[in-house]
């Protein structure tokens, strides 16, 4: 979700370069962020000590436009995206003077169709429309530094397409900067982490190459042609994977729940794993290796003898990596039951590794090592 966004900043009198390069080296977020205290890579993204516990940090590739837009990986699993030159706030009446003028650019004409609208109150009508339909989002992009409004995001539910279009469009003179790229991707990326978006479409017409170059850097690809009254759009799609790996991953921890209505179903693991499934236990001094029927025997065991009786293990976070058709989860879990008559409650970690067959995703590999007593008591 977006956030009503207000922007607070300074001016510093250096050149363009060197304030690029400095803050766009994540070792330096300690040196210009208050509350963070220290920073180490960890992976492709960087772990970082604050005032409010462990956040992790991913950047945006190295780029010409001066973009040192980050994901925030906050301890309670939330994921907040931060632009650095842009804010996103809803379409409200206070736009309309701003609506009126983008809807009247030639590249709008050109590419979306003129809308007929040449004075304030119609622009004001059009804008109450589009606030009042649930089915159509706007959100205005201003630079943080000036409070200008440049452009829109949209995503929409049109009548003539089976799932939401995310659009965007800016002024003029704000193009190839690279704003549409970094305002869409934190709309785009809150679409995808959303289950009810299986697929997210775009729409353009062949003419339009700096839309299509940008739906493509986003990650679309040219799917189809569709005849819309006159006009004959292409339609890109992106198939959102995330929800599958997120409903096989929660499938997995939930095999070993044992709440006393709830029957177990073991077997379920070979629906979500391949059966040469690597699966590793990490302790101090020593690692665990388990196939897939080495691993269900002992747990099935401890979980029918009165061993370990009213378990429940669950995620608390989730970063996931999604790269054609191969899939990496870093998970924390939270886990508690009675073992041997003693309640316990832990934290650990858990990487999965996935890979998308013919039938859907599957589960190749996973490594966890409990790593955190929170209670314990006989």
């Amino acid at each position: 979700m977006t956030y009503p966004a207000r922007n607070i900043s300074i001016s510093i009198n250096r050149p363009f370069d060197d304030v690029y390069q400095f803050a766009s080296n994540p070792e330096n977020l300690s040196l210009w962020i208050a509350f963070i205290k220290s920073v180490s890579k960890n992976g492709d993204t960087w772990l970082a000590t604050t005032d409010i516990g462990d956040i992790r940090i991913r950047f945006v590739v190295p780029n010409n436009f001066g973009v040192i837009d980050h994901l925030v990986m906050l301890s309670d699993g939330e994921t907040v995206n931060n632009p650095m030159r842009v804010t996103l706030n809803e379409l409200s009446l206070n736009d309309v003077s701003f609506i009126k003028e983008l809807v009247n650019t030639p590249e709008w004409i050109k590419f979306i169709g003129d809308r007929n609208i040449h004075t304030y109150d119609e622009a004001k009508v059009y804008v109450q429309k589009i606030i009042e339909n649930p089915h159509i989002n706007y959100w205005v992009v201003k630079l943080k530094n000036h409070n200008i409004s440049i452009g829109i995001i949209t995503f929409i539910k049109r009548d003539y397409l089976e799932h939401y279009d995310i659009g965007f469009a800016f002024l003029p003179q704000h193009y190839k900067k690279g704003f549409a790229y970094e305002a869409t991707i934190p709309i785009l990326n809150d679409a995808m982490n959303n289950d009810n978006h299986r697929r997210i479409l775009a729409t353009t017409i062949q003419k339009n190459v700096s839309s299509i170059k940008l739906l493509e850097r986003l990650g679309l690809r040219y799917e189809k042609q569709v005849k819309n009254g006159k006009d004959l759009l292409l339609i890109y799609s992106l198939n959102n994977e995330k929800p599958s790996i997120n409903q096989i991953t929660n499938t997995f921890f939930d095999l070993f729940t044992s709440a006393k209505e709830k029957k177990l179903q073991l077997e379920k693991i070979f629906d979500i794993c391949f059966s040469v499934a690597i699966i590793i236990k990490k302790s101090i001094g020593k690692e665990e290796v388990f196939n897939i029927d080495s691993f269900i025997s002992l747990r099935k065991k401890i979980l029918t003898d009165g061993s370990l009786t009213e378990f429940e293990e669950y995620e608390v976070f989730e970063d996931t990596k999604i790269v054609g058709n191969l899939a990496q989860r870093f998970s924390k879990y939270e886990k508690k039951g009675y073992l041997n008559g003693s309640y316990f409650e832990e934290k650990g970690n858990k990487f999965f590794q996935y890979v998308k067959t013919v039938k859907g995703w599957k589960i190749n590999s996973v490594i966890w090592e409990d790593n955190e007593v929170i209670r314990k008591s006989s």
